[in-house]
């Protein structure tokens, strides 16, 4: 046994079984990030403990982005505030739908 090495004990969120051998296009997909999309919505934060994990100016594919390369991040959410500004904010914790708000897009990954 290699020092420090022990069992895994505790829960899974998912869990992939492969009936064939894997290839690294299989562990990217495995890995893909899919979203519940809420347009005209903010995103209720209010019981998000990690509440932003980012915030910066950005269109929402580019916000979108973001968050699927960032490791930690379960959610954003977009406002477009004048013609060409747009917020961007990433949540560490799944966000729920919120409010009704033209102009803004809440999304939670699945």
């Amino acid at each position: 046994r290699f020092p420090n090495w022990n069992p895994y004990k505790g829960s899974m969120d998912q869990f992939l079984l492969w009936a064939r051998p894997i290839s690294s296009g299989d562990i990217a997909w495995s890995m893909d990030k899919n979203f519940q999309r809420f347009s005209g919505s903010t995103c209720d934060d209010t019981n998000v403990s990690h509440k932003q994990i980012f915030e910066k100016s950005l269109s929402e594919e580019r916000c979108k982005h973001r968050c699927i390369n960032h490791s930690e991040c379960f959610g954003y959410q977009t406002l477009t505030l004048d013609n060409d500004i747009f917020q961007c904010t990433l949540y560490a914790d799944r966000p729920k739908k919120g409010d009704a708000m033209e102009n803004s897009v809440c999304a939670a990954v699945l």
